[in-house]
């Protein structure tokens, strides 16, 4: 797949930009220009039960800087994440991530 693209935060990219405005919901995940499905498989599963999603958060609400502490599971035990929320599109305009 082509990644080729630049890097924007989230907040950039998106106009009135919210953590779980809506609620997580399995539908919410389009795959973007890397090779997850795998991965976005698993977190759609999850979703079906959107409490499962939001405790995997540290923090629940949007914040400025755009970091966020998540838990993932590495071989059953909880490991926190920080991730942020700098992102690369295409020249287009697509997202190159999930």
């Amino acid at each position: 797949p082509n990644i080729d693209g630049d890097f924007a935060k989230a907040s950039d990219l998106i106009e009135n930009i919210g953590l779980f405005k809506r609620g997580p919901s399995y539908d919410d995940i389009k795959q973007g220009g890397i090779g997850n499905a795998y991965l976005l498989s698993a977190i759609s599963s999850l979703a079906e039960i959107p409490s499962n999603v939001k405790a995997m958060f540290l923090n629940k609400t949007y914040n400025k800087c755009g970091i966020y502490g998540v838990i993932f599971y590495l071989n059953g035990e909880p490991t926190p994440v920080i991730v942020d929320d700098y992102f690369m599109f295409s020249d287009d305009g697509e997202p190159n991530f999930a």
